[in-house]
């Protein structure tokens, strides 16, 4: 690291965090790096182990921590200031202060945030702002497809913030698109905290004509944890694997269902989470989008069904009811991924 301010050159460690569902501030588990010795006065790059898959327009955070002097340059992305519209560099952009003409969603402050709580990155997201500050930390992306890439809607996003875990006949489902064909190789469901039963149906539904997808309808689904055990009710992120299958999803528009009566606590949510400022124009990875609710297709984002198995008929307050699926596409896509993080 570093500039020639006098700060330490010992071994550091760097914190992705995003401003997940809810607005809140999660640390991404995965983004996490420590570096050797840093040389003063210059760049340095603290590369990751392996590449991060990022959610397009989702906002990311990279932060270290100081004890002692470290790189300071004030008023640089306020009005009237060098960056007061942002940085934009491919597929990457740095939001301006809250001043500027390009400032954060959700609730983080502004650039030039900071935090004294402790000088561990990964403990606190900074949540102060200082004098519209460029501290210095870059990060570094790429847009070429890893091997063997397969995509989510939300890839390596933190656990989301949930309600309380609920009960209901209901069928619960997320809409996507795809630029192109893909194969299904997974649903994915989060089974929230105080969940004590799984769905016990899914598949994908098509926008079109409203119809279940052929080979995809599973009315007693084997839900697993990576790589493969049976997962347990109320332990976060699960999966029916559909490789098997091997179903074709060409372009389109679909929605990814999951159905139970009901009897006991089995799913949960994030409030208006498809209607925040955060996604309202959507997120996506490669060939697949997720649109916010006012881009969906009637009944729009977050779409259910009460009493039974079948396609939504009502918009449940544009809740994330936490459903994803997850693709190969029939030809490789670019999509940006966190290599390493910068700093100087």
């Amino acid at each position: 690291m570093c500039g020639s301010g006098g700060q330490s050159t010992s071994a550091q460690k760097f914190a992705l965090w995003n401003e997940g569902a809810g607005n809140t501030n999660q640390l991404v588990n995965t983004g996490t790096a420590t570096s050797g010795t840093l040389t003063a006065g210059q760049w340095n790059y603290v590369p990751l182990a392996t590449p991060i898959p990022l959610t397009e327009n989702e906002v990311y955070v990279a932060s270290t921590g100081f004890t002692g002097p470290f790189p300071d340059t004030n008023s640089q992305f306020g009005s009237g200031n060098p960056y007061a519209a942002g940085i934009t560099n491919g597929p990457l952009f740095a939001y301006s202060d809250t001043s500027g003409t390009a400032s954060t969603p959700g609730n983080i402050l502004g650039q030039g945030l900071f935090s004294t709580a402790g000088t561990d990155p990964t403990l606190n997201m900074p949540g102060q702002v200082s004098n519209s500050a460029n501290f210095w930390i870059d990060v570094e992306i790429t847009d070429a497809v890893p091997a063997n890439s397969t995509y989510r809607i939300t890839p390596n996003l933190p656990s989301p913030i949930i309600s309380g875990a609920v009960s209901g006949n209901y069928t619960l489902t997320v809409e996507f698109t795809l630029s192109q064909a893909c194969t299904l190789q997974k649903l994915w469901f989060y089974s929230g905290s105080g969940c004590v039963i799984f769905p016990s149906r899914c598949g994908i539904f098509k926008v079109s004509d409203q119809t279940v997808l052929g080979g995809s309808d599973n009315s007693s689904p084997s839900w697993l944890v990576s790589p493969g055990n049976a997962a347990t009710a109320g332990n976060g992120w699960c999966y029916v694997d559909y490789t098997a299958a091997n179903l074709t999803l060409p372009a389109g528009s679909y929605r990814a269902a999951v159905y139970s009566a009901g009897a006991s606590n089995w799913f949960t949510y994030c409030n208006s989470f498809w209607g925040s400022t955060l996604v309202g124009s959507g997120i996506g990875n490669g060939p697949i989008t997720a649109p916010g609710n006012a881009l969906a297709d009637s009944p729009g984002q977050a779409g259910s069904l009460a009493g039974g198995w079948g396609y939504p008929n009502s918009n449940s307050n544009t809740n994330g009811f936490w459903i994803d699926v997850e693709v190969v596409p029939a030809v490789a896509v670019p999509v940006p991924s966190l290599t390493m993080v910068s700093v100087v």
